[in-house]
């Protein structure tokens, strides 16, 4: 089977490390993977997988589109295998779909999270979101995958869905690379991922900062790029229980989660 995975996430932040797990999981069992995403072409050299990176614009609120229309033209433009599936991103599923049905691809739609900016990104984000589902719920064919229980609740408390249309596909990671090993001395907490100011990540630090005034002796470890890495870098500064570091290969991520406590 050949699958096109059409998504907006790029591969080179840590929560694409369930992505690159599945789809290397389905590689080792004979299947053709391609991902088409905003990474840029032939940053995946080297991968088992194929490739077709994107460029999009670097305004939030207008990537998820300027990506579909690119996604658009290439589903129209080359022809695929007989037995090509699609996986598909929530957020372009809406632009992407008709042309997937007219080269009768069958898609499945990928929902890996809901959307997490606030303000006016918001408001641009959870109506997409929701058009996506409700797609889902009107296809006579297609469904839809979550990491979760409380996920598909959720959706199902935001859209009128079947659960049966609902498949949970949970986080997870290559066993080769994330096994544990023997642990700090110290209660350590690894955050690795995108450091950015919507998605609370201000409040590690204070929970830190908690811990060590009710005498629990404890490091914290954030790793990843955004807009609070050199606001989270002077905390570090200035706490020698907190380490700040750019985004790291997943291999010395490995290495570093399996000394950890929480990760």
């Amino acid at each position: 089977m050949n699958v096109l995975w059409f998504t907006g996430r790029k591969f080179d932040n840590f929560c694409s490390t369930t992505q690159s797990s599945l789809a290397t999981g389905m590689i080792e069992q004979g299947h053709l993977v391609h991902i088409l995403n905003p990474d840029e072409q032939g940053s995946h050299d080297g991968m088992k997988w194929k490739h077709t990176g994107f460029s999009i614009s670097s305004i939030p609120g207008l990537q998820s589109r300027k990506l579909s229309k690119k996604m658009k033209t290439w589903i129209l433009q080359n022809k695929c295998d007989a037995d090509s599936v699609a996986i598909v991103d929530w957020r372009v599923l809406n632009h992407i779909r008709k042309a997937l049905e007219s080269k009768n691809i069958p898609w499945i739609m990928m929902d890996r999270s809901p959307p997490a900016d606030t303000g006016i990104l918001s408001l641009l984000q959870w109506p997409v979101w929701k058009r996506s589902w409700k797609l889902v719920a009107k296809s006579s064919s297609g469904g839809a995958c979550v990491v979760s229980t409380g996920h598909s609740d959720l959706v199902q408390s935001k859209v009128e869905i079947s659960s049966d249309k609902i498949s949970i596909l949970p986080a997870g990671v290559d066993l080769e690379l994330f096994s544990p090993s023997s642990k700090e001395e110290t209660l350590t907490l690894v955050y690795h991922g995108r450091l950015d100011k919507h998605r609370g990540i201000l409040a590690l630090p204070m929970l830190a900062s908690k811990c060590i005034q009710a005498g629990i002796d404890v490091k914290l470890h954030l790793i990843g790029e955004g807009d609070c890495f050199n606001e989270l870098k002077q905390l570090g500064e200035i706490h020698d229980y907190i380490e700040v570091q750019h985004s790291l290969k997943q291999e010395k991520v490995a290495q570093i989660l399996s000394k950890s406590h929480i990760g």
